[in-house]
């Protein structure tokens, strides 16, 4: 009896195990990761982001084609009027391969100017893990250490990775702005706004 225990206990324990490793990226997956847009709280502006392309060469996989992001403004015709532009937005600074298939977070201000980038990190120290950009380029770069993030953690549903941070959305903070929400892996509350790309601990 106390063999059969053990072997179903040793079976489970592999069977998570399994569900917990997350196969490689190949050409092919990475590949498969669309285009997509996000848009601005009040709906006026959007951000097109294209992903990098990749193909395997000599058994490596190398990038082909750049990611780039672009940002309209919606017109009182419906037409879209282009207003900055940058490239390299998943082009991480990491050999992780993790960062290749973990996409950023992005989150708009209501003008179209300004763009808070949120990162899956590995280190605390990490300057990539908040990002901020005025008309595409980059003004403001973040670790998990200026969020009090001292020790990364592992968390429920990331596998062996470690994080610093368990979620992050948007909300509308008054009638007239909306701020980002992050919860950190020590369960602590920040609130960045993307109009005067400032942050602050939640009170």
């Amino acid at each position: 009896m106390k063999k059969f225990i053990l072997v179903i206990i040793t079976l489970l324990l592999s069977d998570l195990a399994l569900a917990c490793s997350p196969a490689r990226p190949s050409a092919e997956r990475l590949n498969d990761i669309r285009p997509t847009i996000i848009t601005s709280p009040n709906k006026q502006f959007f951000l097109k982001l294209v992903p990098s392309r990749w193909k395997k060469k000599s058994a490596v996989i190398k990038r082909i084609k750049d990611s780039y992001a672009i940002a309209f403004e919606v017109l009182p015709d419906g037409q879209f009027k282009q207003l900055w532009s940058f490239k390299f937005w998943d082009n991480r600074e990491t050999h992780s391969w993790f960062s290749k298939v973990k996409r950023p977070d992005f989150y708009l201000s209501d003008d179209g100017m300004n763009l808070v980038e949120i990162n899956a990190v590995q280190h605390n120290n990490d300057k990539s893990a908040v990002v901020m950009y005025k008309k595409g380029k980059k003004v403001k770069r973040y670790a998990p250490m200026d969020f009090g993030i001292n020790k990364l953690k592992v968390g429920p549903t990331s596998c062996r990775f470690k994080s610093w941070i368990m979620y992050s959305e948007n909300r509308r903070a008054n009638d007239r702005a909306t701020e980002v929400n992050i919860r950190t892996v020590d369960n602590v509350l920040w609130h960045i706004d993307p109009d005067s790309l400032k942050f602050r601990k939640a009170q």
